[in-house]
């Protein structure tokens, strides 16, 4: 009974999330049209760089340009929860939702789920119909393509928890946004939001590889340079992985957290 009433209250949480993207819809919209300028950019840039470097030259530049799209799905589409968890936390709106059955962090995971499930359906068409306008074809490999669609939700999911942690850190740190300046900016090199890890350097991809970033972004997306099942997989493995992290991170910090309001 209790596993039935939580899960209705999730449920019902979700759909909130769902309504309030839905009403502040200006924002989303604003971000289809920021996708949709920075894949013209690129895909110019690309262009030009197939045409004066070797190193470009055996790669097509609409497979850059789908690749960027589904990268970009995944940043542009993942609520940031981070900004919600920190008001509350320091507001002591918190200290009120712990006093209540359902655990804060579920609170702000589920309402994000709803944000996240309007914001990536409007982005995953306008992402789809803009790439499509500016190359005029589909990659290389629709497979990929596909894989790409398919690990997108996932890679939102995965990032949602690491904002989740992130806001729970303003019970110590207070102000996030020095930690969230770093965590993004690294994902951005680090996990090839822009330039795929596949032209990387051998020890910066090394490196890069030890980090959650590239699951978040660079492997979701490289399907469409050529796919494989071991790669499809290997990529949905790593997201568990790293969703499991992410999971117990934001676990440890809530318990800590609640130890720390209980005193």
């Amino acid at each position: 009974m209790l596993r039935a009433s939580t899960l209705r209250a999730f449920v019902f949480l979700v759909q909130g999330g769902a309504r309030r993207a839905y009403q502040e819809k200006a924002q989303t919209v604003l971000g289809g049209i920021f996708l949709g300028l920075t894949l013209f950019i690129f895909s110019q840039l690309w262009v030009a760089l197939k045409e004066s470097s070797v190193t470009f030259s055996a790669l097509q530049p609409r497979d850059f340009v789908w690749y960027l799209m589904l990268t970009e799905l995944v940043v542009l589409s993942t609520p940031r929860v981070f900004f919600a968890v920190q008001e509350e936390i320091t507001s002591g709106a918190f200290d009120v939702r712990i006093l209540k059955p359902f655990p804060p962090p579920l609170i702000y995971f589920a309402g994000a789920c709803g944000e996240l499930l309007v914001r990536l359906a409007l982005m995953l068409v306008v992402g789809t119909v803009v790439t499509y306008a500016i190359v005029g074809a589909p990659p290389s490999d629709c497979l990929g393509l596909l894989e790409g669609y398919l690990l997108v939700p996932f890679a939102c999911v995965v990032l949602l928890l690491f904002y989740l942690a992130i806001g729970l850190t303003s019970g110590w740190i207070h102000d996030t946004i020095p930690l969230t300046w770093v965590f993004n900016k690294s994902m951005f090199t680090l996990g090839g939001l822009m330039v795929p890890l596949l032209l990387f350097p051998d020890i910066l991809r090394f490196f890069a590889y030890a980090t959650p970033f590239p699951a978040l972004l660079y492997l979701v997306a490289r399907g469409v340079f050529g796919s494989s099942v071991a790669g499809f997989l290997t990529a949905l493995l790593a997201l568990v992985f790293w969703g499991m992290v992410a999971a117990g991170l934001s676990l440890v910090l809530y318990k800590r957290l609640l130890q720390l309001r209980i005193r």
